[in-house]
């Protein structure tokens, strides 16, 4: 994140950067993210083709074709409960000879979290864990609303307004809880126009990635 501040400055674009209050906390990288660097480093290692085939790909397979089994084996694992999610990740680090060593320095800390509104930005929450927000009990999403905005406003000193879904999703539930939680606004993706009469708590993002 730190590496657009230059880009924003040199066309003058004030930017809201969303906030995982845990992941700064804990300088812990979120677990979608420590996974796929492990598994990156695995398949380059001596159980490559083994953990290929558990995977679902050929052994040989190029680049690309173990990128997208990567990027699917995650995306199922997001759909699962936190304890069957940790299991299974057990399980994969056990077979494979993977490191549960946490990956560590790749979070920004909290004075650069606060630089960022020195640099004249904004910062909202992104929740408290990075949990996904779909077919989650109420208090859970409470939770995860409350706590990291008021960790937020504890280290920023100031009030926090925005609030962005974590992986985008989320259902009635948590929807209904944004203002509830003191937001004034909740964001989505989608990649559609904003419009008028969009919900407050639901307004969507176009997403922009480096390639």
């Amino acid at each position: 994140n730190l590496r657009a501040l230059p880009l924003l400055k040199e066309y003058g674009v004030r930017a809201c950067f969303f906030v995982p209050t845990d992941a700064v906390s804990t300088d812990r990288l979120f677990w979608t993210e420590e996974l796929a660097q492990k598994i990156g480093h695995a398949l380059a290692g001596p159980k490559a083709a083994a953990l290929a085939t558990h995977l679902g790909c050929q052994p040989k397979s190029d680049s690309s074709a173990l990128l997208a089994k990567v990027m699917e084996f995650i995306e199922a694992l997001k759909e699962q409960g936190p304890s069957e999610r940790a299991m299974t990740i057990a399980a994969l680090f056990t077979a494979f000879d993977i490191s549960e060593d946490p990956i560590r320095g790749r979070v920004m800390s909290w004075d650069q979290v606060r630089g960022l509104l020195a640099e004249g930005h904004d910062v909202g929450s992104h929740s408290k864990s990075h949990l996904i927000l779909r077919n989650v009990d109420q208090s859970t999403v409470d939770l995860e609303l409350r706590e990291s905005k008021q960790i937020l406003q504890k280290e920023l000193r100031q009030e926090v307004h925005h609030f962005c879904f974590p992986n985008a999703r989320y259902d009635a539930v948590s929807a209904s809880r944004i203002h509830a939680a003191g937001y004034k606004h909740g964001f989505r993706m989608h990649n559609v126009p904003v419009k008028q009469t969009d919900d407050p708590a639901l307004i969507p993002r176009f997403s922009v990635s480096e390639v």
